[in-house]
Order: structure tokens, then C-alpha cells, then sequence
């Protein structure tokens, strides 16, 4: 009988085989990053850049949702894994986005001052310990419960920080455009009458009124902005089968493992409220954003109902620059496009308060009443990819792939014929790039106008020829689209 016990609680030489077979493969996987890191960080150092954090830059999931804070913050394993990762980025990242925070006798300086004595005390300071934590905007916690303390913002819990903790976002001003970077990670609004899992506000009232409202107003009566720039780390507007799959996964309670919350759209309220505080101020918006491990272009159209001012949205993504997936491999080929397509989607809103609604192609004809009860009304359309291109850049890239990894290749490269969905012809999808990709955007003027159109060219290994690298490239007018308006 023990023995029959011992067998049922042991695993199978199968699962070990699979386990090690598992292990192997990532071992191989993360020697081959090792093996290109030092280029990338020599050219990463070469290059002046702003950047703004997600989730993957301090853990999985950072914040998501409410569930999330109680139960990765309500420990001390959870809350030190975070405050050391912001630690991390305030020194190597946030110090050169904002400078100006980090001067003479500014909150920045007095963080730098408590990292250097919670070092030099090799983490024994305990008071150096407490500064961090209130700088980098760690919320405060309930001794008693061990939990993070959150406030109301109207409908909205949000953590609590100290006054004084450095601020995550910021603008860069040109005399004809601006670039608008959001921190939707620390400022989020968790529904107080929903279940702690509810996906929440990407920026509670507090951070729309600081973060959009404020600069939006203040540069407008500054400066003449032609284009405004926003950095949304995650997207506004995604695939329709990724937001079939986030509601569905919704409805299961199921938020953790497709991120159900992270999407401006799955919180119909809160993008409502985002649309509406751009197109107040600003006719021209390019959003550039990433996180969901695929590469797209949208173009949104959007009309006030009783006024003929009428403003374009242009979402620009790129990612991952080292994260696909199956899925992403398999939706960056033409199956895609064959079995669900990206159709044009239209909603019809109002300001206040905030709120929108999705209807078909078929109810707006059938009932033009819908938008003139409404207050205002938007159309998505995506912007097809043109046929890959082979990149200028010439140069000699196997030098990258480590000795191991050419070896590998070459052992499989008789089975190259046959693997037919590496083909060139598969591979030309027409909504998105799946592969690990780099953006590179521009603007040109459209010939015989004085309209630019955004054109972001998306750069990856070919499948068809391993050591190449091609280009996808994405055209869309800065304009809103006429003819869906009407």
C-alpha cells in the first residue's frame, strides 16, 4: 500500500523528460540573449532616448488591477521586488527623462541621496530604506493588515503615496509639436463598486486632470502644436479577436494570463473620457505605444454630431523588440487575415458623463437617428501593411547569432523546402507584424497638399532567410477619413 502511495505522488519519467527538455530550451534561449547583450547595451549608450516604464519593467502585471496591489504589495517580498526595480529606473532611466526633478534640494536629489546611504549600509539603513520607498511613490501599508492603504478618487480607489514622491511622466515641447508621456502603471483607478478584479481606469480623475487636462490647456494657449504625440504604454484600441478573448476571459474571472485590464477599450468609461479630452484641445493626435507583442497601425476618424470639426487618431505599435509568441508568429501570416479579418468598427459617445457604445455598419444605416442623439461619433479602421521589403542595411548580421545557435541552424537547413509556412508568400500578412520587430517612424508631406501622412516602417528576421533583415512598412494620413463620417 505504501509503495502503491509513493508510485501516485511521484511524477512520471515523462514529466521529468518534459521538465528537462523545458529547461534545456530556455537555457539555450537566454545564452543566445547573453550573447548579444553587449552590443545592444553599446548601442542603446550611443543613442539619446526618453523612455517610461510598464509592467515588465518592475514585474508581471505591475498594478493591473486591484487584486493584484492587495495581494503582491500586502507582502514584503512583493512590496521590496517593486521599490528596488523603481529604485532601478529612477537611477538608469527616469533621471534623464526629468533632469529637472533631480536638482538641488528637489525630491530627485534627496531619493539619490537615501540610495547612496541604503548602499553604503549594504541595506541595513532602515531610515535610507523608508526615504527610497516614499520618493520612488511606494503606497503606504497598514500595519495591522499588512496592506496597502488606498484612497478614494471619486468612483475610484487609488494607492496612496507621499506628496513628495517623484513624478513618472512627463512632456517634451517643440514649438510645433509635443510628446505627451503617460504613467498609466501607478496612477490607476480601481472601481469601488466592483470586484477587486474589475479592469480599472488607466488614469484615475487625479492623473486624466494632471496628466492630459493641465498640459493640453497650458501648452494651447502657449505655443501653435501641430501634432501631438502621446506615449501610451499600452494600447487604446486593439485586435476585435483580443477583445473577444479579454471579455471572455472577464466573464471567467480569469484577468491574470491575457492581462484583461491593461487596454484602454475593455474600460468603455475610461476611454470615452480619453477621447474626448484630446479632441477638446487637439485635432491631430499620433499615440505611440507597445506591451502586446504584435505591430500595428490604427486610424481613428472622430466628428463632434452638431459641429463640423472633426479630429484623426493615429495608433502607432511596436512590439516586442524580444518577446513573440506563437500566437503573434501566427497572426503575422496571411491566416490571419483569411479567417478574421480587422473589420471597420464604429462607436457613438457622450461627454458627459463619459461613456461610448459600439454599433454595426448595419444599425448606422438602418438608423441614422443613433448619432443624432448621440454627442459624438468615431470609426477604427486598420491600416493594411505593405509587401515586405528587404532592409538598406547591408551589413552582416550572423555575427550576431552565437556559434551554437548557426550550428543548430545549419543541421536544419535541408528541412528549409519543406517548411512551407516560412515561405515569403505566408508570411505577407496584412494587418500586423508578429515577429520580434524595432519601429522606425516618419512623416511625409502627401504631394500636392500641405497634409503629412505617418509612415512607420517595422523591421524583423525573415523566416525565409533567417540572417536577413526585411521591413514592413505602414502608411496612414493624418487626416480624418470623409467618407466613414458621413
Amino acid at each position: 500500500m505504501l509503495a502503491r502511495r509513493i508510485s501516485q505522488r511521484t511524477p512520471s519519467n515523462a514529466r521529468y523528460r518534459h521538465a528537462i527538455k523545458h529547461w534545456n530550451r530556455a537555457v539555450r534561449h537566454l545564452r543566445q540573449f547573453i550573447y548579444t547583450l553587449g552590443k545592444v547595451r553599446r548601442a542603446l549608450a550611443n543613442i539619446p532616448m526618453y523612455t517610461i516604464f510598464d509592467d515588465h519593467d518592475i514585474t508581471d502585471d505591475w498594478n493591473l488591477n486591484q487584486a493584484w496591489c492587495l495581494r503582491v504589495l500586502g507582502r514584503p517580498l512583493g512590496r521590496r521586488i517593486v521599490q528596488n526595480a523603481l529604485l532601478a529606473y529612477t537611477v538608469f532611466q527616469a533621471w534623464g527623462n526629468t533632469p529637472e526633478q533631480f536638482a538641488e534640494g528637489k525630491p530627485g536629489e534627496k531619493l539619490l541621496q537615501a540610495a547612496q546611504a541604503w548602499s553604503a549600509s549594504q541595506g541595513r539603513d532602515a531610515k535610507a530604506d523608508e526615504a527610497i520607498a516614499r520618493y520612488v511613490g511606494m503606497p503606504a501599508y497598514d500595519p495591522h493588515t499588512d496592506l496597502p492603504i488606498l484612497v478614494r478618487d471619486g468612483a475610484v480607489f487609488i494607492l496612496d503615496r507621499h506628496p513628495e514622491a517623484i513624478t513618472w511622466n512627463y512632456i517634451v515641447r517643440s514649438d510645433r509639436h509635443e510628446v505627451i508621456v503617460l504613467d498609466t502603471r501607478t496612477w490607476r483607478g480601481y472601481p469601488a463598486d466592483q470586484k477587486a478584479i474589475a479592469p480599472p481606469m488607466l488614469l484615475c480623475p487625479k492623473a486624466f486632470e494632471q496628466q492630459l487636462v493641465l498640459p493640453l490647456q497650458q501648452i494651447a494657449e502657449q505655443t501653435q502644436i501641430q501634432t501631438t504625440f502621446v506615449i501610451a504604454p499600452t494600447n487604446v484600441f486593439g485586435l476585435q479577436v483580443i477583445d473577444w478573448i479579454h471579455h471572455w476571459q472577464l466573464q471567467q474571472e480569469k484577468v491574470f494570463s491575457t492581462d484583461v485590464g491593461d487596454a484602454w477599450n475593455i474600460n468603455v468609461e475610461a476611454l470615452a473620457k480619453f477621447l474626448t479630452t484630446l479632441f477638446e484641445e487637439r485635432q491631430q493626435v499620433v499615440i505611440l505605444s507597445g506591451d502586446i507583442h504584435y505591430s500595428s497601425v490604427a486610424h481613428l476618424s472622430y466628428a463632434r454630431t452638431h459641429s463640423k470639426l472633426q479630429s484623426v487618431l493615429v495608433q502607432l505599435t511596436a512590439s516586442a523588440l524580444k518577446n513573440e509568441e506563437i500566437l503573434t508568429r501566427l497572426i503575422h501570416t496571411r491566416l490571419k487575415h483569411w479567417l478574421l479579418p480587422e473589420k471597420v468598427r464604429h462607436w457613438i459617445g457622450w461627454s458627459n458623463p463619459p461613456n461610448m457604445v459600439e454599433i454595426s455598419e448595419k444599425q448606422l444605416h438602418h438608423n441614422r437617428q443613433l448619432l443624432t442623439n448621440s454627442e459624438w461619433h468615431c470609426v477604427l479602421e486598420w491600416i493594411p501593411r505593405n509587401s515586405v521589403q528587404n532592409s538598406r542595411f547591408q551589413a552582416d548580421i550572423s555575427s550576431l547569432i552565437a556559434p551554437w545557435k548557426r550550428a543548430e541552424n545549419a543541421k536544419w537547413k535541408w528541412l528549409q523546402p519543406l517548411m512551407f509556412w516560412k515561405f515569403r508568400w505566408v508570411q505577407e500578412g496584412r494587418e500586423v507584424v508578429g515577429f520580434n520587430n524595432l519601429g522606425l517612424v516618419h512623416f511625409e508631406l502627401v504631394d500636392g497638399s500641405s497634409y503629412c501622412k505617418v509612415i512607420q516602417d517595422l523591421y524583423w528576421f525573415s523566416s525565409w532567410y533567417p540572417t536577413q533583415v526585411v521591413y514592413s512598412r505602414f502608411e496612414s494620413q493624418l487626416t480624418p477619413n470623409k467618407s466613414l463620417l458621413r
